[in-house]
């Protein structure tokens, strides 16, 4: 696999076995962003965290084609116990205010909180995003 065909893997400590970080581009391009697989066991959890900074437009997290956060404000939480199978995490982000910023990661029973996207305005960054993650239970 080449590495525009990598994803970014992150993987709890029960899914050990598999390497740590992996990306996958879905486009053949050198360079181009790949989408985030995140790897956990049976019966993890997933922690997703929100750090927003002069935000005026709610934000949406959704996880697994349900809303797991809509809000203004720093937010933490937590799905149930998870199945084997993929899950889809979705987040968009529109802002409009002066010195706006988020980040959003995701803590993995077990691992560090790793980040998946930040972003803001004082590094010229486009003022809105959507993004979008798999978690692999299994």
């Amino acid at each position: 696999m080449s590495k525009a065909e990598s994803i970014p893997t992150i993987q709890g400590a029960k899914a050990a076995r598999r390497p740590a970080l992996q990306k996958l581009s879905l486009a053949p391009s050198p360079g181009a962003q790949g989408t985030t697989i995140v790897r956990l066991a049976p019966g993890d959890r997933l922690t997703v965290v929100v750090d927003v900074e002069n935000v005026a437009l709610p934000y949406m997290v959704i996880f697994d084609d349900r809303p797991l956060m809509y809000g203004l404000v720093d937010r933490r939480e937590s799905s149930g116990p998870l199945s084997p199978g993929t899950y889809r995490l979705f987040w968009a982000f529109n802002h409009i205010e002066k010195g706006w910023s988020h980040r959003l990661s995701v803590e993995i029973p077990g691992g560090p909180a790793e980040l998946l996207e930040a972003r803001s305005e004082a590094h010229k960054d486009g003022p809105y995003t959507i993004g979008m993650a798999l978690v692999v239970v299994g």
